[in-house]
């Protein structure tokens, strides 16, 4: 039996597909133990039990964590413009709990095969503090610094982007395997790191739980209802939803649609009030975040995500395992999720390719897409696929 550790900085309750996936792989040890695999899960949860996380949610009103609030805001307020309040940004919400969860495990002195670590910096911090013989596995998304490069304009100019390389540097001069959600995303690394050898990447797409399928309720409105659901800010696309509504309602060309937007985040707000002052509310509904991402599911006929930028969204293999089309685009691993015409249709990520899949809404048979979508999801995308693909890559490293 392999005893691997998993080591994740952020709580794997948190709403997030990369928070999903680790919630899996913590959900599903029996899963690994029959393919030979012993997994121990090191999370935020370790150091903050729940009673802890509950205090603090209590303490969140007093003065102290009033200002933290403001600080916190007022850097991400100057992170896309300032360089130095970028990296400030990076390094609370990623280098610093890398640095905890690791120290956390290092006091824990327990000896492992295997070391399978999610995000660069947690296994930069693990490789600069640990001298074990475990091997070490690093999974990516896809283009490591890829979101930051988007979020940030300025930052990849900066002499705080050449720190991040410089982790980068040492993490793939160590690192025992490099694992991507998708072919397209090892591809693009291979081609940008020609000297990596080819025999240490590999590939598992994500995966999700069967759960009984979800009853579509047959729509009884004049409109078709479309869903997203994600993280909301830049790099997902949403404002092109905003826009193109706005385009299309002074053009007089507005089918009988409306968009349900769930989840929350850095924008939110901004395409809140953007909505309001372009007139478009009814049109659009922003949900805010959700723990019961089924029911707007259930409620849906279409699923968009309009993204700029991507790994192998969760969010879609949720959609897939609801019996809905897809339109998303052509970035990360999306193309090997979505089959152009059979379970969904791309777009571009802009106003344009959003008003266009708009004006064309009628066009398609999105039933017949979304019972493909389940299809492919049942044959491709499970989480029993997931993890038997992951044991076969650890089985192999010795």
């Amino acid at each position: 039996m392999k005893k691997v550790a998993l080591i994740y900085s952020k709580n794997i309750s948190d709403l997030t597909g990369v928070s999903a996936v680790m919630r899996s792989f913590a959900e599903n040890k029996d899963l690994f133990k029959k393919n030979g695999i012993e997994l121990s899960v090191y999370s935020r949860e370790n150091i903050c039990n729940k009673s802890q996380i509950l205090k603090e949610a209590r303490r969140s009103n007093n003065l102290k964590q009033r200002i933290k609030s403001k600080i916190s805001q007022f850097i991400t307020k100057h992170a896309k413009k300032h360089s130095l309040f970028a990296f400030l940004k990076i390094y609370i919400a990623s280098i610093r709990p890398a640095k905890k969860i690791v120290q956390y495990f290092v006091n824990q002195n327990k000896k492992y095969d295997i070391i399978f670590i999610h995000e660069i910096f947690t296994c930069y911090e693990y490789l600069k503090q640990c001298q074990s013989q475990a091997k070490t596995i690093l999974h990516c998304c896809g283009d490591i610094y890829s979101s930051y490069k988007l979020d940030y304009k300025n930052f990849e100019k900066s002499i705080y982007y050449k720190y991040l390389l410089h982790i980068e540097s040492r993490v793939l001069s160590e690192v025992d395997k490099l694992g991507f959600v998708a072919q397209t995303p090892c591809r693009n690394f291979l081609k940008e790191y020609p000297d990596f050898h080819k025999e240490n990447i590999f590939h598992v797409w994500n995966g999700i739980a069967i759960i009984p399928k979800i009853d579509i309720q047959e729509n009884q409105k004049k409109y078709l209802e479309i869903c997203c659901i994600a993280t909301i800010y830049e790099r997902k696309g949403q404002k092109f939803i905003v826009e193109a509504l706005n385009t299309l309602k002074h053009s007089g060309s507005l089918p009988d649609i409306h968009f349900s937007i769930v989840g929350d985040g850095t924008s939110k707000n901004e395409l809140q009030q953007l909505s309001i002052d372009y007139g478009i509310e009814k049109y659009i509904t922003f949900c805010g975040s959700s723990n019961d991402i089924t029911h707007y599911l259930s409620q849906s006929d279409i699923f968009i995500l309009p993204s700029m930028d991507e790994g192998f969204p969760i969010s879609i293999l949720e959609a897939m395992r609801a019996s809905l089309p897809i339109v998303s685009t052509k970035v990360g691993g999306i193309p090997e999720m979505l089959e152009n015409g059979v379970n969904g249709i791309f777009i571009d990520p802009s106003t344009k390719g959003v008003c266009d899949f708009i004006s064309n809404i009628n066009n398609y048979d999105w039933k017949a897409m979304g019972e493909k979508s389940y299809q492919i999801f049942l044959e491709k995308f499970t989480v029993k696929t997931m993890i038997d693909s992951y044991s076969s890559v650890i089985n192999q490293l010795s």
